[in-house]
């Protein structure tokens, strides 16, 4: 559907047109559809925001200036984005087109680094002059949801039209409107709407009484367990003393304990076992298997005990001894055997051998779904067993020859044969595809692709109409609709089908939330809008209000933009609402309480709520997760949140605030007193200990004057290293900065040093230790202290073939001389009037190398030392006889 408002063509995330996976030709596909009009449409008429552009080279043009003379077109992208790199070109040949008009094109990158921007320019044949948007202020500044997002500005800098999304053609549409934009036409007014086809309504969520949960299901799972492994001993009595029917009773028990498990795993977000009681278990099963008791249903039990305790070496010995039982006695036992024979096939030795066993697991399973072993209404027994093995275990490559198998058995019934093979042709259309970009897809990949999902969709929708109770195949279909949709919305018709069959069904919430990220061509308000419906629910019971976060890590992860919206206070609230909800409910797992309170602290803390932070953080002993995507936010390290939240909301808020302002008005010996008392003060977490005697060298460093040189360890000091845990830097005798850890790690040199201001670094690197390491590397890089927020420059050092080459910046085109000392290596960096010069050994690498708008700041800055990984190999450095000099503030 397109929707024109203003006079633009506003490509929603109803639009067939805002991501598309197949050739133009192809049926369309279409998005969930958002009923609020965008943002960025209604900034249609109203004055451009006056932002400064700057281009990959640093050099800067402020966009006013083209008020009067040129129009000005801002393409914002990225070079993840699909939709971005089929619509950039585009954009590009309307540039050549209109090369003589007053018209100013402007690639504006979003949050990628100018070497990233630079080759997808180069990959794509694209020259436009780039622009690059490295904090994402622009795109917030010109309400930027989703990518490709195109701006038009006419002569008198107003904002005339908005694309959002790609659309074959859509440079004849841009050309067209460029055309009436020079002309003097004003936007026309009002929404028109086009042949848009009926769009599928979501339905309320059954969230009440009527709503079906996998608790429902646990008691039907447990029943028939029971009775396989009940039947197993029957048939095959069991070897010892231990009389059957406390055997038998051991095995009710291990069912309901099990099936309570797995329970637990469905509730949780980040499912960790307690090992307490499978440890009871486990010594229970040692005792009877010591006492000569045995028999293949305790096997199987001594498997899962093993597995959730990560006992590779047991669970092997009971599944070789388990199916060895089975053999003898002539047992028919497929599911036991199953279980069984997938241990011999992840863990058997030799592994040359696990293939085989792989077969035969295969062969189990099929048989296991063989229909006399089940009774009527015990369907979803089955597609659970199926699905639940496909792709943890046999992985997706094998789900063809599953389906295969399970097709040539009669005993299958034919909802599970279909299944199957809807699975298998979603998996194999991908294949077909291939994972690159659209771009880059051949015309006999789209067939491919189009053909599975065809065939995919033709047995998945079997499946659903003759069992809807079923949640597997409408999730799937989900996927299905993102590739291929026959109707509007279809992805949300599926989901609304699979949460009716399993309101807590996890795999159909995270497969909706995916559908809607930017990529698959939603958008931000989508993830938003859909993540405040689960909230909503208030069944917290379940984990579903807790799928927000899941719309949240995609909003992070995949949009490129900071999430404003998780610092808003009012958001906060929420989020702090059901945190507490959750708590107060008390049935919630440990780990997932700990993702959740620790995406709701970072969001407190980049909002400036630090007090909601450390209550948070106080709450789970500071066991922070990164979940959620936690350190998407902004969050560059845990140990900064942390530390934040300490000192900033915690009982020494208000003395830390006060050596803040000391130091930031000069006054460092006074700061550097106030630093002294807040380092006695008993709620220091050993984090912001450590910040805060990083924080008193820097203020000791500051007292010395502008332009005198400075120590800034002196022998036998112990500096705190920012790796944490008690690890500090320190010199040795012989005056060289380590740690006292196997590996360097990454240290800090607190200088309060400007990029504008400048500043001379002399210090001597020397390798140590041996190390096989291809691409050793050691880098020094500059921060904000607040966050750690690295500015987009630094100097990297590596040793490679008996010499040491010096990078400014992370591209390997601007290496410089080589210099062939691997110890004891002078180095001297200057950075004065926005030029950066380096010397090694009294050589120069660099010599006043010009810094990017980027990279110059203002505030005092860190500087950053680290030792780089190259694999599993590490190099190792030493920085000793550390001095530094500031140079007196400019003014500037």
């Amino acid at each position: 559907m397109k929707l024109k408002l203003c006079g633009i063509f506003l490509f929603t995330a109803a639009s067939a047109m805002a991501f598309i996976f197949s050739k133009p030709e192809k049926p369309e596909i279409f998005r969930p559809e958002i009923e609020e009009v965008s943002a960025s449409v209604l900034m249609i008429g109203e004055d451009a925001p006056d932002v400064v552009l700057s281009s990959l080279d640093g050099e800067t043009v402020r966009l006013a200036e083209h008020e009067g003379k040129n129009v000005v077109v801002l393409d914002f992208w990225a070079s993840w984005c699909g939709p971005c790199r089929r619509a950039l070109p585009k954009v590009g040949q309307v540039a050549a087109e209109f090369a003589d008009a007053n018209v100013a094109f402007y690639a504006v990158n979003m949050r990628e680094d100018a070497a990233t921007a630079k080759a997808a320019l180069e990959e794509l044949k694209v020259f436009l002059p780039a622009a690059m948007d490295l904090d994402g202020s622009l795109g917030e500044a010109f309400s930027v949801e989703g990518i490709p997002h195109t701006v038009i500005i006419d002569l008198d800098g107003k904002v005339w039209g908005v694309h959002t999304g790609f659309s074959p053609g859509m440079e004849s549409l841009l050309s067209a409107e460029l055309e009436m934009v020079l002309a003097g036409t004003p936007p026309p007014t009002g929404a028109v709407k086009h042949d848009a086809p009926d769009v599928y309504k979501a339905k309320p969520l059954p969230s009440g009484d009527e709503a079906t949960l996998w608790i429902d299901f646990e008691k039907p799972y447990a029943a028939v367990l029971e009775r396989e492994l009940l039947r197993a001993l029957e048939e095959c009595p069991a070897a010892g003393s231990v009389p059957k029917e406390e055997l038998a009773k051991f095995i009710s028990e291990f069912v309901s304990f099990q099936c309570g498990q797995m329970t637990a795993k469905n509730r949780s977000v980040d499912y960790k076992p307690n090992p307490a009681p499978y440890k009871k278990l486990g010594k229970r099963l040692e005792g009877w298997f010591a006492a000569g008791a045995d028999h293949p249903s305790l096997r199987y039990a001594d498997v899962l005990v093993n597995r959730a305790l990560w006992r590779k070496e047991k669970r092997l010995a009971s599944a070789e001894r388990g199916l060895a039982l089975c053999d003898a006695a002539g047992l028919d036992a497929p599911w036991l055997r199953a279980e069984l024979l997938e241990e011999m096939a992840r863990f058997a030795e030799p592994a040359k051998d696990r293939k085989k066993w792989r077969a035969k697991a295969k062969k189990a399973l099929v048989q296991a779904l063989s229909a006399d072993l089940y009774e009527t209404g015990e369907e979803r027994v089955m597609s659970f067993r199926l699905t639940s093995k496909l792709g943890p275990f046999f992985g997706k490559k094998e789900w063809r020859s599953v389906a295969d198998l399970l097709a040539a058995d009669e005993k299958v019934p034919g909802f599970i044969q279909q299944l199957a093979d809807g699975y298998a042709h979603a998996e194999e259309a991908w294949v077909a595809r291939g994972t690159g970009w659209g771009s880059k897809v051949a015309e006999d990949g789209w067939m491919g692709f189009g053909e599975h999902l065809d065939e995919a969709r033709a047995s998945l929708v079997a499946v659903w109409e003759a069992h809807p109770e079923l949640p597997e195949a409408p999730t799937k279909m989900v996927m299905v609709s993102m590739g291929k949709s026959v109707e509007p919305n279809e992805e949300r018709m599926w989901f609304d089908r699979a949460v009716a069959a399993q309101f807590d069904y996890a795999g159909a919430y995270s497969q909706l939330a995916w559908a809607l990220t930017p990529r698959w061509g939603g958008s931000i308000a989508a993830l938003q809008s859909i993540g405040d419906e689960w909230l909503a629910t208030g069944r917290y019971d379940t984990k579903v209000p807790m799928q927000y976060f899941i719309c949240a890590k995609y909003i992070m992860m995949d949009s490129g933009l900071t999430p404003v919206n998780f610092q808003r206070p009012e958001e906060q609230q929420k989020l702090m609402k059901m945190i507490r909800r959750y708590q107060a409910d008390g049935t919630f797992d440990e780990s997932s309480m700990q993702a959740a309170v620790s995406f709701v602290a970072a969001a407190a803390v980049l909002g400036g709520n630090h007090a909601m932070a450390y209550e948070l953080l106080e709450s789970i002993d500071y066991k922070t997760s990164d979940h959620f995507n936690t350190s998407r936010m902004g969050v560059n390290s845990w140990k900064d949140f942390k530390v934040s939240a300490v000192l900033q909301g915690g009982p020494v808020a208000e003395d830390y605030e006060v050596m803040c302002r000391l130091r930031d008005t000069g006054k460092f010996a006074e700061a550097e007193a106030a630093c002294a008392r807040l380092l006695e003060h008993p709620s220091l977490t050993a984090l912001a200990r450590e910040r805060l005697q990083i924080e008193r060298a820097s203020l000791e460093l500051g007292q010395a004057g502008a332009d005198e040189w400075a120590t800034i360890f002196k022998q036998g000091d112990k500096v705190p290293w920012a790796g944490g845990d008690g690890q500090y830097w320190k010199l040795d005798d012989r005056g060289r900065l380590q740690a006292n850890a196997a590996d360097m790690g990454l240290g800090w040199i607190p200088g309060g040093v400007s990029m504008v201001d400048g500043f001379e670094l002399e210090f001597t690197l020397d390798r140590i230790g041996k190390n096989k390491a291809p691409n050793e590397r050691s880098v020094l890089f500059f921060c904000r202290p607040e966050w750690h927020q690295y500015l987009p420059v630094n100097v990297r050092f590596m040793f490679k073939d008996q010499k040491v080459m010096v990078d400014r910046g992370y591209n390997d085109e601007e290496k410089k001389n080589d210099f062939s000392l691997l110890d004891g290596n002078q180095v001297r960096i200057v950075v004065k009037n926005r030029t950066m010069s380096i010397w090694v050994n009294g050589e120069a690498a660099f010599r006043e190398y010009p810094m990017g708008a980027s990279e110059l700041c203002a505030e005092p800055l860190w500087i950053g030392i680290g030792d780089y990984y190259s694999g599993r190999f590490r190099a190792k450095y030493r920085y000793s006889n550390i001095r530094l000099k500031r140079f007196a503030p400019t003014g500037e």
